[in-house]
Parts: structure tokens; sequence; C-alpha cells
């Protein structure tokens, strides 16, 4: 069986109140090119099992963010490969996510608030759509050639 997790409107809510803060705590003075680096581009984003955490795949910055739901907090900003496009939870704390640009997989660990790089496995082609069945330890990833 599959647990589907449906975020609630609130929560959605929150995560745009949050980044909005991020933008008003800039300087009146903030230039285009300042404001692009606050331009993550979320593409993608995962919430755990236990739901404490949420991940998000920003293509513009090419990196993996780590929010905690308890309070929303940004716990962690790591650069990855070139357009990051899916992402999911394997379980509560190991995720997998794809770069369409460079044909890979990669799998983060949180540990202690961090993402942490164990393991990445070039796939070829370019990766898209990702499912796991955490019941038969299976990953499924979309290729196209």
């Amino acid at each position: 069986m599959i647990k589907t997790i449906h975020l609630s409107i609130l929560s959605i809510f929150y995560l745009y109140a949050f980044s909005a803060e991020q933008l008003k705590a800039q300087p009146q003075t903030t230039t285009k090119a300042q404001a692009v680096d606050l331009d993550r581009s979320p593409y993608d984003l995962a919430l755990a099992p236990d739901e404490r955490f949420l991940v998000t795949a920003n293509q513009i910055s090419n990196t993996l963010s780590l929010i905690r739901t308890s309070d929303y907090r940004l716990l962690d900003e790591v650069p990855c490969e070139n357009q990051p496009t899916d992402i999911e939870f394997i379980d509560n704390t190991r995720i997998l996510f794809t770069t369409k640009a460079t044909g890979q997989i990669h799998q983060f660990e949180i540990d202690e608030d961090k993402l942490v790089l164990r393991n990445q496995i070039k796939v070829g082609g370019e990766p898209h759509g990702l499912a796991i069945n955490r019941e038969a330890g299976l990953a499924y990833i979309g290729l196209v050639a």
C-alpha cells in the first residue's frame, strides 16, 4: 500500500509566507542581480513520510533546500548538478532526486539537519518522473532518450 500525502492549503500558505519574508528582509536598494539570487525556482518538492521535513529541488539556483515543517525554517541548502528535476523521500531521512541535464540520480541523507550526498548513479538520457515503492524497496524513474 502506498500512502498518499496531501498538503493542506494552510501549509502551502506558510511556505509562501516564508519566501515572502525573505524578500521583505532585503534592503530597499536590492539590485536585479540580487533579486535573481533570491529566486530559487523550486521545480519539485517532497514531504518526508513522518512529515518533519520538506525538500525542494530548485532549478534556477541548482540547489536542494531542506525545510523543517514545524517552524518552516530553512535548515540547509546544498548545490547540486544542473537542473534538479524530481525529488522523493525513500524514508524519513533519505532522499532521491534526478538531474535532467546530467542524466543522474542522486541520493542524499538528512544528518543532523544537514543534507549529505551519499551516492550518484548515471542512468543516461534525461530522467523525468520518480516514484518510490517503499515496501518493495524500489525506485521507478522515467527516461527521455
